[in-house]
Parts: structure tokens; C-alpha cells; sequence
């Protein structure tokens, strides 16, 4: 009752052992101190040992359900609760148990219901806080696999089946956290510490985790079979594994997500900020860290708390690579290859060979519309800050429009090494992005709505192609949903089809929805994009609620 758990297990083992393992209580008891321990595995031993002495003990059933939910088992806990209820209708805190022990073997058949995730008390919590909002989920359509050709014997996730767009892939929570307020060497200590005692409570936690790479091996890894990552993997046998400080430290530093740097000893900046992941934590997600990078990816991640959900933002083909994307991929080729350098590779994606392939005019282009984009950003920061020049019209719109003209002129005349194709160029238009997104802002400050709309339908297709369904091509959708609005008004065709774009868009990201929450996610987006937030609002540190 003082709260001091290690004293009352000690008492409870000693009744036990004087009682020659007959006392059915203490048994019960200790199940419920080794709960709280976070020791399911444990708990769920003690609970059955109790209830073989007593089978009727509604607190030993209800702690075997309990041990059951910890170990993930959600389907056995749901029948424990079930079988409760049959005898005790009455019995509330069996009633919740059942209810969310239901809810989470749903999620773990990748059954997810959006409402519940974004837009509960408990979505808010794990918003502010961090927490796991959701059972873990791996698809069918995964498999690990090398990759041909590749030097040391790079690993990736690709597919075992085609994918259709939006179809998610997996749900991941953390095998460990830490806050990234600390100094890069405490923080990767509390990693570590955090990530071995995540293995005492579960070895298969431990063995997932050593399936990644350390970044120093001489010899190819293997490839894991999916299934070890799915919640009903068998535990491996008692001292098979040994927990490695050593390993899980080299480990965290190749295949963390999260904000900064962990240590000097690190050359590779393996925590950096990925896709508005936040700066509040860093952490480990196991099967999330076998997605290569690409700066054309095929799949977008997005944390809810610290639940990660991956979804495909394109359709796949059966052995495909689902790729995501390590860095700020929305800039030229020249920046791309310097941000991959600090994380110790040369990308070679499709992006990458295309846009070097075609010249170093296009270079030299995108370079000069980098500098523009500086110009543009301080005349809007100074119209901004003097309302008078905005009612003047005072942006030099007509000189950003000449050189975006230009660009586009140089991109009609590529025909070498092969004619431009669509896709391609949407892929040069998204490395030239930010002046776009200027360009287009100069246009509505100047009060060219019409043009401002056909910008922005560039901007949409180029992150469609690039990094579909990413923030960025979330709030540019409600963007060009308003302007529609404000140009055509609200009953035209127009503004009919730029919302279901904006559906579809956010769709991809956040799964399939009721109206009304679509409703709601949609006026979080228009917030965030209004007072210019980074983050998606279930994110952690993200938008307040609106």
C-alpha cells in the first residue's frame, strides 16, 4: 500500500515458500506486484498458479487477463475477460478490460479505427505526453530481403504482393525511448538503459533488436523472417540471448529516430529529425529501421504519440522496396548528396540518377533558384511587416515570375539523355520547391488568384510524385482548397474537386475515415498551416487542439 513493490514481493514469495506453494492469495498478490513491475511474463505465471489452486478467483482471472494484454497475447485476453463477464455481468473493471482488449486485437489485425486514434482523450495524452496508441500491426505484404548489388549486403523492406496506395504497412511502437533534452551522451545512455531493460521484461524484444545492424559488421547479415516482429512470435529459450550494452549502444546509433546526434563516437547523424518525427524524444523502432532511404520514397511515416504507422503512398508492385526518406528531401540534388553524406552514403535512387543525368544547366538552374528563393522569402518578411506595402502591391512578382518561366522553359527543352517525362519532371519541379511555394504566396499577397491556383496545383503534383502525403503536401492541399474557395466560391465544381483532393491527400497519411473526423483532422491542418506549424497535431510537441 506505500507503494514499495519490492518489499512486498519479497513477503509474498516468503508466504508462498512457507506455505509449500499452496497459498492461492499470495500467489494472486504477487501476480499483481509483478505487474506493475511491468514483469507480464512473470505475472501471467503466478496468476495461472493461483488459479490452479482456486479456479474461481475472479482477481486472479482478471490479472491472468491483465499479464495477457502486457505480453500482447490479445486474443487469449479477450476470452479471460469474456469468461469474467459470463459469471460476473456486473464486474466493471472487466467491462473496460474487455472493451479495450477488443480494441487492441482489432489494431492488431491492422484494424484501425482512425477515431479513436486522433481524436480521443487518450489521442490527446499520448499527443502531449507520448504513449502508445495502438497494438502493433505488420502486414502480409512484408518481407525483409537483400539488396542486389549493393556492397556489404544491405537489407530492406520490400513486398511480398502489390500494394495499393494508402494501404498500411505496419504499426510500430518504441522498443525504447529518451527525452532529446539531454546532452547526446546522457541521452544515449538512457537509450540503452531503457532499451536493456525492455529486454529483461521481453527477450523477443532483445532478439528483434539484434537483428539490426551495428554498422560495423565484416560479413552479410542475414535477413529476419517478418514474422518474429508480429506480437504472437514464440520466446526464444531462456539464456539464448545476452543483453550487450556494447552492441545496443552501436545499435541505437545506426538506427534511431529521432533529433539530434548521439555521440561522438558516431559519424553518422542516425537521430537527425525525420518527417516532422519532433525534438521531444528519440527512440527505437525495430522494423520501421530496415526501410532504406530514398529521395523518391515510396511509403510515409507518421507518429502518434510514439506509435509510428507506415503507409504506401503510391501503388507497389510485388518485390518492390518500400523506401522512406532519412532527410529534407524538397530541395536540389547538390543539397540532397551533402545531407547524405553526413549520414555516410551516396543515394543512387531513381531521383538522384535522373536529375544528375540531365546536365549541369539544370544544375546551375536550380542553384540560381535557390538564391531567388532567399530574395523572395525577405520581400514577403518585408511586406509582412509594413501592411502599407501589401495594399500597394508592392512584391516584384513579375521579375519571380520570369525566372520560374525560365525554369520551366529549360525543363520543355531536356531531351537528353531521354525526352522528360512527367514524372520526372515533377521530380525537378519538388527540387526547386521552395521558390515554387514563394512564388506562390508572392502571387496571393499581390492578390493573382488565379495564378496563385495554377502554381499551386504544380506544387500539389510535384509532392504527389516526390514525397506524397507528407505535411507539407497536406497543408499545400488546403491551401489550394481555400484559394479555390475564394476564387470561384464554395458551390463551384472546382472547389468540389479540391477538396476531395484534400481528402484523398490526407487520407494517404492518416488512414481511411468517418466524415466528421475527416471534418476535424482537416480544420487541425488548416490550423497548423495558418500559424505555420511543422508538426501534425497527434504528433509529439504538435498543434494544440482547435
Amino acid at each position: 500500500r506505500d507503494g514499495n513493490l519490492r518489499e512486498a514481493f519479497g513477503l509474498y514469495s516468503k508466504c508462498i515458500e512457507k506455505s509449500d506453494n499452496t497459498d492461492f492469495a499470495a500467489f494472486s498478490n504477487r501476480a499483481e506486484i509483478r505487474l506493475k513491475l511491468g514483469q507480464h511474463g512473470w505475472g501471467l505465471t503466478d496468476a495461472e498458479s493461483a488459479l490452479e489452486l482456486n479456479p474461481d478467483h475472479v482477481r486472479s482471472k482478471f490479472r491472468k487477463g491483465t499479464a495477457l494484454m502486457g505480453l500482447k497475447r490479445f486474443d487469449a485476453a479477450v476470452a479471460v475477460f469474456e469468461g469474467i463477464l459470463e459469471e460476473h455481468p456486473d464486474e466493471p473493471l472487466s467491462g473496460e478490460a474487455l472493451k479495450f482488449a477488443r480494441l487492441r486485437a482489432c489494431q492488431a489485425k491492422g484494424e484501425i479505427d482512425a477515431h479513436e486514434i486522433y481524436f480521443t482523450q487518450k489521442a490527446a495524452a499520448a499527443a502531449e505526453k507520448g504513449g502508445e496508441v495502438s497494438a502493433d500491426f505488420v502486414s502480409d505484404a512484408l518481407r525483409i530481403g537483400s539488396i542486389k548489388g549493393q556492397k556489404g549486403g544491405g537489407r530492406g523492406l520490400f513486398c511480398t504482393r502489390p500494394v495499393k496506395k494508402g494501404e498500411l504497412l505496419m504499426v510500430t511502437n518504441a522498443s525504447a525511448l529518451a527525452r532529446a533534452a539531454k546532452p547526446p551522451a546522457k541521452q544515449m545512455h538512457w537509450l540503452v538503459q531503457n532499451l536493456s531493460q525492455a529486454a529483461l521484461l521481453d527477450i523477443r524484444e532483445l532478439q528483434r533488436v539484434y537483428t539490426l545492424s551495428c554498422g560495423d559488421e565484416k560479413e552479410s547479415l542475414s535477413s529476419p523472417d517478418v514474422d518474429l516482429f508480429h506480437s504472437s512470435a514464440p520466446v526464444p529459450e531462456t539464456g539464448s540471448l545476452a543483453i550487450d550494452q556494447d552492441r545496443l549502444e552501436k545499435i541505437c546509433e545506426c538506427n534511431a529516430f529521432g533529433s539530434s546526434v548521439f555521440s561522438d563516437r558516431s559519424k553518422k547523424p542516425k537521430a537527425e529529425n525525420k518527417d516532422g518525427d519532433g525534438g521531444e524524444y528519440v527512440g527505437l523502432w525495430v522494423l520501421p529501421a530496415f526501410m532504406n532511404h530514398s529521395c523518391a520514397p515510396t511509403a510515409t511515416r507518421l507518429l502518434v504519440g510514439t506509435t509510428m504507422f507506415v503507409r504506401a503512398i503510391r501503388d507497389l508492385q510485388e518485390d518492390e522496396e518500400i523506401t522512406h526518406k532519412y532527410f529534407d528531401i524538397c530541395q536540389p540534388l547538390a543539397m540532397r548528396r551533402m545531407q547524405a553524406k553526413k549520414w555516410g552514403f551516396s543515394c543512387s535512387c531513381k531521383r538522384c540518377l535522373s536529375e544528375a543525368a540531365r546536365g549541369p544547366d539544370v544544375m546551375r538552374a536550380l542553384a540560381e533558384l535557390e538564391m531567388k528563393t532567399q530574395e523572395a522569402r525577405s520581400a514577403i518578411q518585408q511586406v509582412a511587416a509594413d501592411q502599407r506595402l501589401s495594399e500597394q502591391g508592392s512584391l516584384p512578382v513579375n521579375e519571380f515570375m520570369e525566372e520560374h518561366q525560365r525554369f520551366e522553359n529549360l525543363l520543355d527543352k531536356l531531351d537528353k539523355p531521354t525526352p522528360l517525362g512527367e514524372t520526372e519532371r515533377a521530380w525537378l519541379v519538388n527540387s526547386a520547391i521552395s521558390f515554387y511555394m514563394c512564388l506562390a504566396l508572392m502571387l496571393a499577397l499581390n492578390g493573382n488568384m488565379e495564378k496563385r491556383i495554377e502554381l499551386n496545383k504544380q506544387i500539389c503534383k510535384a509532392l504527389e510524385a516526390t514525397d506524397g502525403s507528407n505535411f507539407d503536401h497536406c497543408k499545400m492541399a488546403m491551401v489550394q482548397l481555400h484559394s479555390v474557395k475564394k476564387f470561384y466560391g464554395r458551390k463551384a465544381d472546382e472547389v468540389n474537386e479540391a477538396q476531395a483532393y484534400c481528402e484523398q491527400v490526407h487520407a494517404i497519411r492518416y488512414g481511411d475515415m468517418e466524415p466528421k473526423d475527416m471534418e476535424e483532422l482537416l480544420r487541425h491542418t488548416d490550423a497548423a498551416q495558418r500559424n505555420q506549424h511543422t508538426l501534425d497535431f497527434c504528433s509529439l510537441g504538435g498543434v494544440p487542439s482547435v
